[in-house]
């Protein structure tokens, strides 16, 4: 029998969808690139108290399950997924791509939107829709922020009725006019992807597989709670993702056979084309480091008779901090951080053209308010010295509406 071997092993994952910690009923798994991971399953014991006439300890009971752990990677084209699972809302639209078939409009098809969790649930007769497949929407008298968006199918409940996926702050009233609804057949060579926090998280399906030995661990109810990525000014962009689930189920044949392998197109810190404080460009930024995005997640919702599992992943109040270093030449960042002065990052990142096309993929980072914490610049060294200002990111009146804001130019017509 064969020891298994870092190197044979995968990740994959899937938006669950219809419900949580449910398996989708398709299998359509998305592959993760990774160096290391360690989600796993663990079983605690706890020790008994009860005396027996002896010093003999008895036998201790179980307590729950813990479904947790992680990955580091590095900064991909690919990632648009798993973003949108950190987040939790994403908006679609064309890229000026050429090449996109669309089939026929749905036939008169009805919606009801449920906004806090961002769906909106179609009846068309016999609609031909898949589970994965992504619909355009095109001319709806409202809501009329749906217009123009490619959204996903994340679920199929019959022949009449399917579920896509839609972002946040959508309003509640459809009314479908002279609009359409059409699948995408063919998709166009580019599409741009922007990514906001949603009102609620999706939950996913991530499968581990070490198919040297053929085993397979399926983790249901992942919830995305923890983002970190180090923008550096060469090398590899490091990044690092938090998990937390319901349940691990262990077989010796995958959930998916073949997860889609969208490859391996990284963002170096050559790739930076912008970045910019404040609105304005900077030029004397060294890195920005312990960029982090949380969620908060509480997992404490086990319930009694299930079996140990949590019932339930909840999203909290999101916390966006980090740390920018920089060239100390004068006190500008610096009095802006004694003086409580709002302020703004952006950095975007562009392989090739940054169109959007294959290898000339785009992504960007904008944190449209922050304040800057007061750190005096030390002469620690006989060398340049640096003015390190750590920062937290929030939400008041930005245009963007989001702490954190991200857009993806690559080629899925939907992550």
């Amino acid at each position: 029998m064969p020891q298994a071997k870092g190197s044979n092993a995968y990740l994959a994952l899937q938006q669950e969808g219809a419900a949580y910690a449910v398996d989708p009923t398709t299998p359509a798994t998305t592959k993760i690139y990774f160096e290391s991971e360690s989600l796993s399953k663990s079983l605690g014991l706890n020790d008994s108290s009860i005396m027996r006439g002896n010093r003999n300890a008895a036998a201790p009971t179980r307590g729950n399950i813990d479904v947790a752990g992680g990955f580091s990677t590095e900064l991909m084209a690919g990632l648009g997924a798993i973003m949108y699972g950190t987040l939790g809302s994403v908006a679609t639209t064309a890229n000026s791509g050429t090449g996109e078939a669309l089939g026929s409009a749905l036939t008169t098809p009805a919606a009801v939107i449920d906004t806090p969790n961002q769906t909106m649930t179609v009846t068309s007769t016999a609609h031909g829709i898949a589970l994965g497949d992504v619909v355009q929407i095109a001319g709806l008298t409202a809501p009329t922020s749906l217009n123009s968006l490619y959204c996903k199918c994340i679920a199929v409940t019959s022949a009449n009725i399917f579920i896509l996926r839609i972002p946040v702050g959508t309003t509640s009233t459809f009314t479908l006019g002279t609009g359409t609804l059409k699948k995408v057949t063919t998709p166009a060579t580019t599409y741009l992807h922007t990514l906001k926090v949603g009102s609620c998280l999706p939950s996913f399906l991530v499968e581990k597989g070490f198919s040297d030995i053929g085993q397979y661990f399926k983790y249901n109810g992942c919830k995305f709670g923890k983002m970190g990525l180090e923008i550096s000014s060469s090398g590899p962009q490091k990044m690092s993702f938090d998990l937390m689930g319901a349940k691990e189920t262990v077989s010796t044949s995958p959930f998916a056979a073949t997860p889609t392998d969208l490859g391996k197109a990284s963002f170096d810190g050559l790739a930076i084309g912008t970045i910019e404080e404040g609105g304005v460009a900077i030029a004397i930024v060294s890195a920005i480091s312990g960029l982090s995005f949380e969620n908060d997640l509480d997992g404490d919702t086990f319930l009694v008779g299930g079996g140990g599992m949590r019932g339930a992943v909840n999203e909290g109040i999101v916390k966006v901090s980090g740390t920018l270093k920089a060239l100390f030449q004068d006190v500008v960042l610096y009095n802006k951080a004694l003086n409580n002065t709002e302020s703004s990052l952006r950095v975007v990142y562009n392989r090739g053209t940054g169109a959007g096309t294959a290898t000339n993929e785009s992504i960007e980072f904008k944190l449209p308010e922050l304040v800057f914490s007061v750190k005096t610049p030390a002469a620690d060294k006989p060398g340049g010295l640096w003015v390190e200002l750590g920062f937290s990111a929030y939400y008041d009146n930005a245009a963007e509406a989001s702490t954190m804001q991200v857009i993806l130019k690559n080629t899925q017509s939907a992550v």
